[in-house]
């Protein structure tokens, strides 16, 4: 791999330099990112209403798996319990 780049073309000038997005290392393109990071936040409510969906949804998984186990084990009885 070679270290040896070629001289730039041209001299940027300050203008230029300034009018640049910040690099990703940047202090100043650290504190892009986060404001950036703090814009697409959520709120309390939006966080409880998903909060209320998942559980909602959660809770009808669970009494839909019930409700299945129970057909199954009308279907073919109860498996025996393994002991160890």
């Amino acid at each position: 791999m070679s270290r040896d780049f070629p001289p730039p073309a041209r001299q940027a000038t300050l203008e230029e330099m300034l009018a640049r997005p910040p690099g990703k290392w940047s202090l100043k393109g650290y504190v892009q990112r986060a404001r950036e990071d703090v814009k697409g936040t959520t709120t309390a409510e939006d966080d409880a209403a998903d909060a209320a969906k998942r559980a909602r949804a959660f809770a009808d998984a669970k009494l839909a798996l019930l409700r299945d186990s129970g057909v199954l084990n009308d279907r073919i009885g109860r498996l025996p319990q393994r002991r160890i």
